[in-house]
């Protein structure tokens, strides 16, 4: 008799705390969702890459150049768009474990009440099994829509983040160095890297390299190209100015890879790469990068006929161990960049070279093992006779080379 007692009171207890946690974790997972689908569409609104009002004022740079004032104003509204964004991305990321975490609790609370409401002492009165059955019914339906929803919810909001994410990630980390540094002039070079990565360029913030010029083939102020020579071609991430504006006409503006639609050619080429392409007259590049193997592609505008690869090995003072990357970053990240006689590339584990439009290494060198938790992805810039690597490094090692 005393242990049937004891066994009700267990049973009384617990079906009380499975009720207790299933009604809390159940408003707690309503007051998520409200949260997290407001979330979602403050992230939708703070994109900095489809920000219209950016896109109208970095127009209007395009005509004024040298408007300081607008380029403050750029610079603000960019890092305000992208402070938003980081912060509604990581509300995101961390809700939707509390999301899962929430559910799985949820799921484990209905099922203990369940189990211990059959565990009571029930007083004896005539109840229709029918009705209890079918009352109980209706209690699982609803319990597995919601749990459907709240997976629903969460999957999207992983997808929706994974996309944005892979293109954002080398940024935290630059904003954070933009934040501290308080001088940061986004207005010249917005630039981006990847899909899935964008790095700030910038004349005050930027590393400066010097290219080492071979004493017989020096490049003279007079061959630097113009303004108009540089609208005409594509010759860094996002074309003239970094500011994905195409300034000729009769190019498609839809295709399709698959059916071929506006298509002109297509090439497969040996190593991957998460860098885009640029472009000098008839000649187009690319490079591409396992952790063993690092090349540099031209390819003819007309045809996709290969001229040229060139492999990058040998290259004084690299280091013989791969450094780790991010799968969606890659060892060929950063986009090369041209001056219309030669084309620059890095890679992620610090090569960096110079090859004449022949193919013909010019010069190489190692800037040291970047460190980076993601990868090296900062693309390349041309000023004049300089070549500019963001290269953010802050050691006595790097500083030596």
């Amino acid at each position: 008799m005393n242990l049937k007692i004891k066994e009700n009171e267990y049973a009384i207890a617990w079906y009380n705390v499975s009720f207790v946690i299933s009604l809390i974790t159940g408003i707690f997972l309503l007051i998520s969702s409200a949260l997290f689908v407001s979330n979602y569409i403050r992230l939708k609104s703070s994109d900095p890459l489809n920000s219209p009002e950016i896109t109208q004022l970095k127009e209007r740079l395009v005509n004024e150049p040298s408007n300081q004032e607008l380029k403050e104003q750029i610079r603000k509204l960019d890092l305000k768009l992208r402070s938003d964004y980081f912060r509604h991305r990581e509300f995101s990321r961390f809700g939707t474990y509390l999301l899962i975490g929430g559910m799985v609790i949820f799921l484990i609370a209905i099922k203990s009440y369940e189990y211990f409401k059959r565990k009571l002492p029930m007083p004896e009165h005539p109840v229709l099994e029918e009705d209890e059955e079918l009352h109980n019914i209706k209690i699982s339906r609803w319990s597995v829509i919601a749990i459907a929803l709240m997976i629903c919810i969460s999957v999207f909001a992983l997808i929706t983040n994974s996309g944005k994410a892979d293109f954002f990630r080398n940024a935290e980390q630059i904003l954070a160095k933009a934040k501290e540094a308080k001088q940061v002039d986004i207005a010249q070079n917005l630039s981006s890297t990847t899909e899935g990565e964008i790095s700030i360029p910038t004349t005050e913030t930027i590393s400066e390299a010097t290219t080492t010029q071979q004493e017989n083939a020096p490049i003279q102020t007079s061959t630097y190209p113009t303004d108009e020579e540089l609208k005409k071609n594509w010759t860094r991430f996002r074309g003239y100015g970094g500011l994905g504006i195409v300034y000729s006409s009769n190019i498609p503006s839809s295709w399709d890879g698959k059916t071929g639609k506006n298509v002109l050619w297509k090439t497969k080429i040996e190593l991957p790469g998460n860098n885009s392409p640029i472009v000098w007259g008839k000649k187009v590049f690319l490079t591409g990068a396992t952790d063993k193997k690092r090349e540099v592609y031209c390819f003819d505008a007309d045809t996709g006929k290969i001229l040229w690869q060139k492999s990058v090995e040998n290259i004084p003072g690299s280091s013989p161990q791969p450094p780790k990357v991010s799968e969606d970053t890659g060892y060929a990240a950063p986009t090369a960049t041209t001056d219309g006689q030669r084309v620059y590339a890095i890679f992620a584990n610090g090569d960096l070279v110079a090859y004449d439009f022949d193919g013909n290494l010019v010069w190489a060198k190692n800037l040291g093992t970047p460190k980076s938790m993601y990868g090296y992805a900062s693309s390349l810039l041309m000023f004049k006779n300089l070549l500019i690597v963001l290269y953010d490094q802050g050691n006595s090692e790097h500083q030596k080379r």
